[in-house]
């Protein structure tokens, strides 16, 4: 795979011969998404299913994530896109505070501020939606089909 450097790519891996087929090679898209770092190593930044398209631009809804969840008041969250009566998409953040008691009215307006700060314009979440739980599978994976509902 070549990319440059901090540039994100897809992952693909070389495998080998495929009995029955006559192929010596077989190429597998394995849908991870990659960044090549300074240091030549590749570092996983999540599945290309994990990407949203808001406004025909695409959205790691994992880096909207990492930067929302970076606020201490925030237990986890989830990013995805809803599109509202026009068919015009968003980016809706579900987010689960830490106390979930003493949720804060400001809560939301904190965390659109913190995503304007640290991300581009049409990474920033329209919405921001206080939560007492996400979808999680028995094992603890978010249930993203789920999330894009937008009801549980």
């Amino acid at each position: 795979m070549a990319a440059a450097h901090d540039e994100a790519a897809a992952l693909v891996v070389h495998g080998d011969r495929v009995p029955d087929t006559g192929s010596e090679r077989v190429w597998l898209a394995t849908h991870d998404r990659v960044v090549r770092g300074k240091d030549g190593a590749y570092r996983h930044t999540g599945r290309a299913d994990d990407m949203e398209m808001v406004g025909g631009v695409t959205v790691s809804s994992l880096e909207v994530e990492a930067v929302l969840g970076d606020h201490s008041a925030v237990k986890e969250v989830g990013v995805t896109v809803l599109a509202d009566a026009q068919g015009i998409t968003q980016l809706h953040a579900f987010v689960v505070p830490g106390d979930p008691a003493g949720r804060p009215d400001s809560l939301p307006a904190e965390l659109v501020a913190l995503a304007r700060n640290r991300l581009a314009p049409h990474k920033v979440p329209r919405v921001v939606h206080l939560v007492d739980a996400l979808p999680r599978t028995p094992n603890g994976k978010l249930r993203r089909h789920i999330l894009k509902s937008g009801k549980w």
